[in-house]
């Protein structure tokens, strides 16, 4: 499963986003109101978001100010990547866009692609406020 979200215009510097989001401690702030017990340190988190059992994730690799890919952490329901790419517009915006594989059963994808889809997409644009 793919899900590739819509490009969000931020108001910062490729350094400034790609600072903000190489520590989950900051991801609270990007997160819907339907998440609960966020647990974070910089390097990982963990949470959950409606029904959905504790969704973890972890920095994999990072590219100063031009790519993030974080990958799951601790007990997940499936495999994942989420690959953020930061891109300078001009000298004060930058864009981002998220791309998130991962590879549930044929049941478990029916279930979450439309809610993992709102959910990326919500977060991709909420970068839109730091």
């Amino acid at each position: 499963m793919k899900i590739t979200t819509t490009t969000a215009i931020i108001s910062q510097s490729p350094q400034y986003v790609f600072d903000f989001l190489s520590n989950f401690n900051n991801y609270s702030e990007l997160m819907p109101p339907e998440i609960t017990d966020w647990k974070a340190i910089a390097e990982h988190c963990t949470f959950k978001k409606d029904t959905f059992v504790n969704i973890g994730m972890q920095f994999q690799s990072k590219i100063p100010n031009n790519q993030i890919i974080i990958c799951d952490y601790a007990k997940n329901a499936f495999p994942y990547t989420l690959t953020i790419n930061i891109n300078e517009v001009d000298a004060t915006n930058t864009s981002t866009q998220m791309i998130f594989e991962g590879e549930p059963n044929v049941f478990l994808k029916l279930v979450v692609e439309k809610p993992l889809t709102l959910f990326f997409n919500n977060l991709n644009q909420s970068l839109s406020r730091i």
